[in-house]
């Protein structure tokens, strides 16, 4: 799920880059890197089973899951189709799983949008958030453990970003992947009553359109300051004296406190 942004950032380095032969060299070694470390690492596990093992590994999993939604609740078990096949038609004559590769496809266009808007690095984790979230809210095939990278990301993102408007998101976050986790876990291996889902769903839901509104806001840029504050801004500089401009500046050059 996160493979978009890495490809948003490799491929803009490249377009932006001053030597793209070189670019397009290192981003063909670290290919090849990734590729030999992928073979190398599970290698002492391997035991007596053949060198492309893992590969038939990850090959086998594609598509392992043929229902809309395996107890994550998103936009496909708000609508009731937690446990039933994707294969099934669910709006305008099409499957669950035609909708569900057309929405991801939108979030990966809407979010190379805000990378284009905002390729600072600090943005990154909440870009990443947002992918993940994103394809969980609206993807098919979900399970409900694979909201549990973006309240963590989000709180990178509001590390190096130092954006209060993110604290909300990941409060939210941490909530609505509680719910999910706890109504799995209460009725594991039992069919999740029909309110729950649809109640605990529309509140995910609600929690995805929120953050998916704050990251939005950060990629477009920060909050205008109002012309009024900055005038009296100026005016208090006037009144202050030399040291207390200098106290002020050293405190607000400290990038952490007590409360960070």
């Amino acid at each position: 799920m996160i493979f978009p942004v890495l490809a948003f950032v490799l491929i803009r380095n490249i377009i932006v880059s001053e030597n793209r032969k070189k670019d397009v060299l290192n981003l063909l070694i670290s290919i090849g890197v990734m590729a030999g470390l992928f073979f190398l690492i599970p290698l002492p596990f391997a035991g007596s089973q053949e060198p492309l093992w893992l590969v038939k590994q990850f090959i086998s999993t594609v598509g392992q899951y043929d229902q809309a939604s395996l107890n994550a609740f998103n936009l496909f078990a708000l609508l009731g189709q937690n446990f039933i096949s994707s294969s099934q038609a669910v709006f305008l004559g099409l499957t669950a799983d035609i909708w569900g590769f057309i929405l991801i496809a939108l979030v990966c266009a809407y979010s190379l949008f805000l990378y284009i808007r905002n390729p600072k690095k600090e943005f990154l984790f909440a870009l990443a958030a947002l992918i993940i979230m994103g394809v969980f809210a609206l993807g098919h095939g979900m399970h409900d453990r694979y909201l549990f990278p973006v309240p963590i990301l989000l709180l990178f993102a509001f590390i190096f970003t130092k954006d209060k408007r993110l604290v909300w998101p990941v409060i939210l976050t941490f909530i609505a992947l509680l719910l999910n986790q706890s109504l799995s876990l209460y009725y594991y291996q039992v069919m999740i009553p029909l309110a729950w889902t649809i109640g605990v769903s529309a509140v995910s839901m609600a929690v995805f359109i929120y953050t998916g509104y704050v990251i939005t806001k950060l990629a477009l840029g920060p909050v205008q300051e109002k012309k009024e504050d900055s005038d009296i801004s100026a005016m208090e500089t006037l009144e202050k004296p030399p040291a207390q401009l200098r106290l002020e500046n050293f405190e607000e050059k400290r990038t952490l406190n007590k409360k960070d």
